[in-house]
Parts: C-alpha cells; sequence; structure tokens
C-alpha cells in the first residue's frame, strides 16, 4: 500500500475535532514503515516516514 499524501489535514482549521485521530493515523503509517508519497518536501517532513517515501510534486514550476 502507498499513502499518497495531498495535504496535512493536521493543519486545517476545520479538522481540528480530529487532529488527535490523525496525528495517531501519521504515527500507525510510521509504526507500520508504509510507503508515503508526499506532494511536498513539508508535507513530507510532517509525516516523517520510515519506509520507502518520495517527493512527487503537483504544482507548476514557475522559474
Amino acid at each position: 500500500m502507498t499513502y499518497f499524501a495531498r495535504d496535512d489535514w493536521t493543519a486545517h482549521p476545520a479538522y481540528e475535532p480530529w487532529w488527535p485521530e490523525l496525528d495517531e493515523a501519521y504515527e500507525v503509517l510510521r509504526r507500520r514503515g508504509t510507503r508515503v508519497v508526499a506532494v511536498s518536501e513539508v508535507l513530507h517532513d510532517r509525516l516523517a516516514p520510515t519506509g520507502p517515501s518520495a517527493v512527487v510534486p503537483n504544482g507548476i514550476d514557475h522559474s
């Protein structure tokens, strides 16, 4: 299984009632060494995966 991380749900005020459960879910991903693909380095670092992982940006590079 691969967790595709496209947003940090614990950063959204609307999801505050679920922050503890979301933090626990992120911890379960780490404990299990679940493969993670994140859309940003910041999100990747927030999740701190312990298994295989990658950052695949989903935005446009305007440079």
